[in-house]
Order: structure tokens, then sequence, then C-alpha cells
């Protein structure tokens, strides 16, 4: 059994890498884009594994259609119930709200069927036209599985108005639970010090439906410069709290930036440094593109203010004095879990 999950695994990258670089650039949308969330309740531990459903649905769409940070979720999930297999199918939508869900049945020794069965539900909840206008004769293969004169496993899907007033729909108002991530970065910052600085960051955080909030931790390399004979140095050590706003792959965020800086100065007739709070707030907007399952990479550009002026100074004398504005570039990577 280690060995087969391993196997598996091993699998389930590979595919991940090839669908992300051939298969999702020539099909997928952002209008298509869903997180698979795969569940094998009691019983039904024997069943497939998550990469033969997603490579299921990904054959018959002709494109991989999920994304770890697709602001849609399709819930698919199995279990035993009074001696059978029951599968049951939920689309969730960008505003955790239930879209319905479709309810699935088998024998026992036939969760293989199931999983095909899902997978066309799955489908056709994400993708209808693709689903049917292109694999019309695999879904006629799927019912003849199950021997009798009545297909055991039931794949229809019922009209979204009956679904709402079925027993076996469960409440409509299905909030999904918190997603979370972390990650690290690089950044450039301008402005900020009297030269360029290059730093890095750190950052934790969690996402519901479309908003995210972040603890991001900073540290910027010392810069400098010169006047006269004498040199000006500060660095800084800031921890921001960034709340935002996802659509697609895009995020517009505000920043509230708090920490420590650290002046300095040196060539004069006495040398100094001083160290002192410093509170900036701002605006930054981004992209998070996913790369491959449950890591994405992110770009950005932010401008903030500081919350008080700048200044280095030394018997009376002033030697630096912060802009108004600064601004930052960064990179990063990012795992949700």
């Amino acid at each position: 059994m280690p060995r087969r999950c391993f196997l598996l695994r091993v699998i389930e990258l590979a595919f991940g890498f090839f669908v992300y670089s051939v298969a999702l650039p020539s099909g997928a949308s952002e209008k298509t884009q869903t997180r698979l969330v795969y569940v094998l309740g009691a019983g039904a531990s024997a069943c497939p594994p998550q990469m033969q459903l997603r490579m299921a649905v990904t054959a018959r769409l002709g494109y991989d259609p999920f994304s770890a940070t697709a602001p849609r979720t399709v819930i698919a999930a199995i279990e035993v119930i009074s001696g059978q297999l029951e599968g049951k199918v939920e689309l969730i939508d960008d505003e955790s709200v239930s879209e319905g869900a479709r309810q699935l049945k088998a024998p026992l020794d036939r969760c293989s069927e199931l999983v095909r069965a899902m997978a066309l539900s799955i489908s056709i909840v994400i993708d209808p036209q693709s689903a049917l206008a292109a694999h019309e004769e695999p879904e006629q293969s799927d019912s003849s599985v199950v021997p009798g004169s009545t297909p055991q496993v039931r794949a229809d899907v019922p009209p979204k108005s009956e679904q709402s007033t079925s027993t076996e729909v469960p409440e409509l108002r299905v909030r999904r639970p918190v997603r979370f991530f972390s990650g690290v970065g690089m950044q450039l910052t301008s402005g900020a010090g009297p030269s360029n600085a290059v730093g890095a960051h750190w950052f934790v955080g969690g996402r519901y439906g479309l908003v995210s909030l972040s603890m991001e931790e900073r540290v910027d390399s010392r810069s400098s410069t010169d006047m006269g004979n004498a040199s000006v140095h500060v660095s800084f050590w800031l921890a921001s709290l960034v709340p935002c706003v996802h659509v697609g792959y895009a995020m517009l965020c505000g920043t509230g930036t708090f920490g420590m800086i650290r002046a300095s100065s040196s060539g004069l007739e006495t040398d100094s440094s001083q160290t002192g709070a410093y509170t900036a707030f701002g605006g930054r907007f981004g992209l998070d593109i996913p790369i491959v399952e449950k890591w994405s990479a992110g770009l950005y550009a932010e401008a903030f203010a500081p919350w008080h002026p700048v200044t280095v100074k030394t018997n009376e004398r002033v030697l630096w004095t912060a802009p108004n504005w600064a601004s930052l570039l960064g990179f990063r990577m990012t795992v949700h879990y």
C-alpha cells in the first residue's frame, strides 16, 4: 500500500506539471477555474484516488479546470450508506453559496463506475458546453457498465428548481472554511531610505471567499547616501497588516506598516545612531498566478507614506529627510493549505 500511494503521488505530480504547462493554456479560462475537494468517507477507502477523478474530468473536457486558488469549489464526496456507495457532487460559488448538489449511488463493488459518473457530473457543472458537445459517446458507455435493465449508477442531473425542493439537497447557505496560506518573497524599496534597498519578507494569512488578511514581516538592507564628508545610513525592520480583495488572479490591498527604523551617521566629528518607531500606510496592486497545485507566484507594486516625517540630523543639522511617498516592487511564492 505505501508503494502504491507513492507511485500515485508521483503520477499526480507529473500530471499536474503537464496540464499546467500544456493543457491548461489551450482550454481553461478564469470562468471555468475550480478548486477540487475530494473526500472518501466511511467505508469508501478502497475507492479510486483523487487523481483518477481529476484525470477523468480533464479527459472529458479536454483541459484541466482545477486550480488550488480558484474562487469556486467543487466538493466530491463518497461514503457507504445503508449498504451502498453514495456520491455527492456540490458546487460552491465565489461567495461561499452552494449552487446545488447532485446525488449518485452504486453497489459497493462499483466505485470506479461511480467515480466516472461523478466525473461526468462535475464536467457538466463546470463547463456544460464542452462536457456535452465533445464527449457524448463516453457518456453512453458509462451507463452500460452496471448490469441489469436499469442502471444502478445514476448520473442524471435534476433541474436546479427541483434541487431546491429535494430533501437530499443540503441547505443552500453553505460556508466554505477559511483557506490558509504562507510564503516568502523579495522586494525592492525606493524612497523609504536614502537609496534603494533590497530586502526579504515572509507572511502568513487566510482567505475567505474574495477577501484575505495576511501578516507580513519585512527586512530591508541598509541604504546609505553621502552628504559631503558625512554619510547617512538607514535600515528598517517592519511588520505589515494587509487586507485584500481578490478578483480572479488580481488583488487590491491596503497596507498598514509598523516597526523600527535605525538611522546613523558617519564621517562627522562625532558619529551617532538612533532607533525609533516607524509607521506608514499605503495601497498595493498585484497578481497571484497558480503554477502547480497548491503553489502560486505573485508580483505586486505598493505605494506608501510615513505617518510622521522621517529626518536624520545631528547637532541640529539636517542630514537627510525622507520623501513624502515611497514605493515597493515585490515578488513572492505562496503555498495554499
